[in-house]
């Protein structure tokens, strides 16, 4: 099936908080969310359809077989092996990542964030009244990579506890690599 990555879309004054909220023009595409700039999938259209016209819309909840999707594509993507039961569901990474520092860190101790990244990275350490210590990803050609110096300096010199590292959809996609992550 061909996809249409090729017409610009105008998404201006559509409620767009990354369109809108910059007051762009269809001339440079701002970076500052992973958003769409291309038309829907038409599979994609089709189902959404299926679903609105044959569902009760409401509150719902994440079923079997979501679960059974997200251990299937974790598998095949990652060869990794994880249980339904470790699996939390959120609104949205920013979201997942406040969860994240609930769970790992106390008020007043320190996470370290790899740049560049997406800033509402930033806003979620600093809402749970943690501190921030940043280590600068170095540009290798185009393929960013972890400063392991960096990094051990500030873990060593502050109470880090945990670091975010941002993978795939960020510049910080090297730090996702099996081996960077192992170091």
């Amino acid at each position: 099936m061909k996809y249409n990555f090729d017409t610009v879309v105008d998404r201006s004054n559509t409620g767009s908080s990354k369109w809108d909220g910059v007051k762009a023009d269809i001339s440079c595409v701002p970076l500052s969310v992973a958003d769409m700039e291309f038309p829907t999938a038409q599979p994609i259209k089709d189902s959404l359809i299926d679903l609105v016209n044959n569902t009760v819309l409401g509150y719902t909840h994440a079923t079997d077989e979501y679960y059974d999707a997200v251990i299937s594509w974790q598998k095949r993507r990652h060869n990794f092996e994880i249980k339904k039961e470790l699996i939390l569901t959120t609104p949205g990474v920013v979201n997942a990542l406040a969860v994240l520092i609930d769970a790992v860190t106390k008020p007043a101790q320190s996470v370290l964030i790899l740049t560049p990244v997406y800033y509402p990275f930033d806003m979620s350490v600093i809402a749970k009244s943690r501190h921030i210590v940043y280590s600068t990803l170095i540009n290798n050609n185009g393929r960013y990579e972890i400063d392991f110096e960096d990094v051990e300096k500030n873990a060593s010199v502050t109470m880090l506890r945990r670091f975010y590292s941002a993978t795939r959809t960020t510049p910080s996609e090297e730090c996702g690599q099996r081996k960077s992550l192992k170091k």
